[in-house]
């Protein structure tokens, strides 16, 4: 280490010390409990210890920045080859399709085996009156291969079923309410009875009408139970009214050639899964990892060197000196007890005057 180096290095101290060559035994074990195995440099005049600590930590800034290319990649990845579905099972129900929303409407995708909704379930909070509030929906979905079952697992919020790079989530659930409906006709005493799904429509028997289910509600304004129906005839505003299970004789009013009561409804739960394949999270994942890393590497790691210089005249002055990239105070106090346990070794005291 020349005296020209010295005077590009932040930390430089200079201690005073007797009969050096006796000492480099003791000078090198304490300087290798500091920072580990040193390097040797013979000079003519003098033995250059060398030792560092945390190079990698300089890659922190450039991982960094590669970890965002890769997580950029990923998510591409995962827009370009992956994709979003839905589907909707009733208990017991089983399909081989999901659908994906596209502009033109839903597209249906196959899934190259089956799936299964085994049991639906729904838990409630314990709480008085006339809402209830869901506490959580759960289903148990099997996967099948050529009609043999090879996977069970039970779905909850936040847990999915992942099989062959899909993952199916449990996102949302609903109920198919099934109306009946009675028609009678006004030259005749018999009712008949139809049913409509709610959502669907159906043509009404004997006649150019068609009828759509619109809502089914177990309260309407407090008039109690009922359903809303929408009437389209041909050249005619579509009329949409509500029929109540308290007031049988309520759609009578309209004076037509039939009318409507509403007789009962069963409903069916269903569990709506969503449904995603994302080729790409591994590598986000990975990126992500390599951010993480990056980021400690930067801003708890940095790259310290310590060099100690031993004269070979038999008297003589040991110079220290050092240098961080970061964390400067930090390496300050190091150096500092580095040089101060130099001086304990050499038997002298600190020179204020000595830089």
């Amino acid at each position: 280490m020349k005296d020209s180096m010295l005077k590009t290095l932040p930390y430089v101290e200079r201690v005073e010390i007797s009969n050096p060559s006796e000492r480099q035994g003791d000078i090198l074990s304490y300087f290798k409990r500091r920072f580990g195995s040193p390097k040797r440099i013979e000079a003519e005049s003098s033995t250059t210890l060398f030792a560092e600590k945390g190079r990698y930590s300089r890659l922190g800034v450039h991982l960094t920045h590669f970890s965002i290319i890769i997580v950029l990649v990923g998510g591409i990845t995962g827009s370009l080859f992956g994709f979003k579905g839905f589907v909707n099972l009733f208990e017991g129900e089983t399909t081989d399709r999901i659908f994906l929303r596209m502009k033109n409407g839903e597209v249906p995708r196959s899934l190259g085996f089956s799936l299964r909704c085994d049991d639906f379930k729904i838990t409630y909070y314990d709480k008085t009156g006339p809402e209830k509030h869901v506490k959580e929906y759960v289903s148990l979905l099997s996967i099948l291969q050529n009609g043999k079952q090879v996977l069970q697992r039970t779905v909850r919020v936040n847990h999915p079923l992942h099989y062959q790079g899909l993952s199916f989530y449990q996102s949302s659930y609903g109920t198919l309410h099934n109306v009946t409906l009675g028609i009678q006709y006004k030259d005749s005493k018999e009712k008949k009875t139809i049913h409509i799904v709610e959502g669907e429509t159906a043509p009404i028997p004997n006649s150019n009408t068609y009828l759509q289910v619109l809502k089914y509600l177990p309260q309407v304004h407090n008039f109690g139970e009922g359903v809303q129906v929408l009437l389209v005839k041909p050249n005619q505003e579509p009329r949409a009214y509500w029929l109540l299970k308290g007031f049988p004789k309520f759609d009578q009013q309209r004076g037509d050639q039939f009318f409507l009561t509403y007789e009962g409804v069963t409903s069916k739960e269903y569990t709506g899964l969503q449904v995603a394949k994302d080729p790409g999270v591994w590598i986000v994942w990975i990126g992500s990892g390599l951010m993480i890393l990056g980021l400690i590497l930067s801003f708890f790691f940095s790259h310290q060197r310590v060099w100690i210089r031993i004269p070979k005249e038999p008297k003589g002055q040991i110079v220290l000196a050092g240098s961080s990239n970061k964390n400067r105070v930090g390496f300050e106090k190091t150096f500092g007890e580095l040089v101060e346990g130099m001086r304990r070794l050499s038997g002298s005291k600190r020179d204020p005057n000595v830089k």
